[in-house]
């Protein structure tokens, strides 16, 4: 991916992905494909990435494009400064229990 105009290829990867998710194609299971999921992961994204913010956009109507673009933006400049290895790091996520305060 071009990383000097990669705004404007996740304009258009965000776009379909709305569009997609408006047209009944609920599910990340073949939401993108390869070549996609490949150009994500050149900026330290995913695939569940882009789904739950389409998800989220066509239920609620937030975050549009520009919060995922702001959100995005810092994990790709965490991706490129604090990652030597190029592999992606997701931290886990904690789990609780029922009840737990979070």
């Amino acid at each position: 991916m071009d990383h000097y105009n990669y705004p404007k290829r996740l304009k258009a990867i965000w776009t379909a992905a709305v569009a997609k998710y408006k047209t009944g194609h609920k599910t990340p299971e073949g939401f993108l494909d390869d070549d996609t999921i490949a150009e994500l992961a050149t900026l330290g994204l995913n695939l569940m990435d882009v789904f739950d913010y389409a998800e989220d956009y066509i239920n609620g109507g937030d975050p549009d494009f520009e919060t995922f673009l702001m959100v995005h933006e810092v994990r790709r400049d965490y991706f490129f400064t604090k990652t030597s290895s190029g592999a992606i790091y997701r931290a886990p996520r904690p789990c609780f229990a029922s009840g737990q305060d979070r």
